[in-house]
């Protein structure tokens, strides 16, 4: 079959709830830096590298620091732009959700290669849960 169109993730699909969104308490601009050029979409959790205080996608695999607390979810590039190409080891600013109370859907939420059973995922759960973001089931 043919495909007529696509599109990309909507904030709406990965955030369910938030409080507040204008007052910016659940939101923050943070600087991204991965090591290879990367596609972020929205639902993508992040994670802090305390050597840098710059961010990468989460992956339970890494032991750079950044590998095992989740820190937020990227929502895009600002409040529009769901998605987002980032070019390799370049510093790059982005809108998280960083703190609650909000909830976003589980399924919605991607990792990196590494973060790939359930225990893994559950730890990343959790470090959410730990700043008031909460996972839910589609609702």
């Amino acid at each position: 079959m043919t495909v007529i169109a696509t599109r990309p993730i909507t904030l709406g699909e990965v955030i369910k709830d938030e409080y507040d969104p204008s007052s910016g308490i659940t939101r923050e601009v943070v600087t991204v830096n991965l090591a290879s050029a990367t596609t972020l979409t929205a639902g993508a959790v992040l994670a802090k590298v305390t050597a840098t205080g710059k961010y990468i996608v989460q992956d339970a695999s890494l032991a750079s620091g950044a590998g095992l607390e989740a820190a937020g979810v990227f929502m895009g590039k600002d409040e529009v732009t769901p998605v987002l190409d980032v070019a390799a080891t370049t510093d790059t600013k982005v809108l998280m959700l960083a703190r609650g109370p909000a909830k976003v859907v589980k399924s919605k939420l991607t990792f990196g290669a590494g973060t790939d059973t359930d225990a893994e995922k559950q730890a990343v759960y959790d470090a959410l849960a730990a700043k008031s973001i909460v996972t839910v089931t589609a609702l």
